[in-house]
């Protein structure tokens, strides 16, 4: 008696639509509500989409990985700190020759000739040569050292570093393996250098 229709079959923009039964027309005719939106009816308009409340608009952030093109020139990190920025490296078969004063942290990885005081830190690395003098807070020497070093707080002669010169310093830490030459004491309590 009744014949099912398709959800195009029920398009009111089509002029040969005709509605078959009484409850279909009442489904028809359903008056919508003030929002615009359809009620719940039966049958088959139950189907017909209705439309969705606007989003609040969230969009959730993604983080994105950086892409590694070969050959490209990477990105440096952000903004550093003010510790980090007075960092110097001197890399593997890089020399330097001078005096250095506004530098907090110095990373010997090739060769220094220089004079070096008021420092935080020195570190000589495994292959590395430092020939001067040095006025310091704490140093790490895993390479070669000649000349004269003021360790005031701490100093640690790795298995692979060779101190040669005259050496004072607060405490002292030597790995098995390392060597210390020539005339070497710890810094006296009345503050002589």
């Amino acid at each position: 008696m009744f014949r099912q229709r398709k959800l195009s079959d029920l398009a009111p923009n089509r002029e040969s639509d005709t509605i078959e039964s009484p409850e279909m027309a009442k489904t028809a005719s359903t008056p919508s509500t003030t929002d615009g939106l359809a009620e719940p009816t039966k049958g088959p308009a139950m189907s017909l989409p209705t439309p969705k409340p606007p989003s609040t608009g969230f969009v959730p952030e993604i983080p994105r990985r950086a892409v590694d093109i070969p050959g490209a020139p990477t990105r440096r990190p952000g903004p550093r700190s003010t510790q980090e920025s007075k960092r110097l490296i001197v890399g593997k078969d890089i020399s330097l020759t001078g005096e250095i004063t506004a530098c907090d942290s110095l990373v010997v990885e090739g060769t220094v000739q220089a004079t070096l005081e008021n420092s935080q830190s020195l570190d000589v690395a495994e292959g590395g040569r430092f020939k001067g003098r040095v006025l310091i807070e704490e140093a790490t020497i895993a390479g070669a050292f000649d000349g004269d070093l003021t360790a005031r707080d701490r100093l640690i002669v790795k298995a692979t570093g060779v101190i040669t010169g005259t050496v004072r310093f607060g405490r002292l830490e030597v790995e098995l393996g390392g060597v210390l030459k020539g005339d070497v004491a710890p810094l006296s309590e009345s503050g002589n250098e």
